[in-house]
């Protein structure tokens, strides 16, 4: 029953230099290659909306509908 909850990812699609690029716009710049490991995990942690030119599919199965639509 471990896995009864357990996400499936059905499409992973991320442009970190898109997203970069965006980011830098507020600044007046360009992002000029994709950012380093360090640059993406401080994009999310703190929630900065150009993630969201991500595209990030996941599926559930077998969760109560109550929660599904929480």
């Amino acid at each position: 029953m471990d896995n009864f909850y357990k996400p499936k990812i059905l499409n992973f699609y991320v442009d970190w230099k898109a997203i970069k690029d965006a980011c830098m716009v507020t600044v007046g710049k360009e992002a000029g290659k994709e950012p380093n490991t360090e640059w993406k995990r401080k994009l999310l942690l703190c929630q900065h909306s150009p993630i969201r030119r991500s595209l990030i599919s996941i599926k559930w199965d077998n969760i109560p509908y109550a929660i599904s639509t929480h």
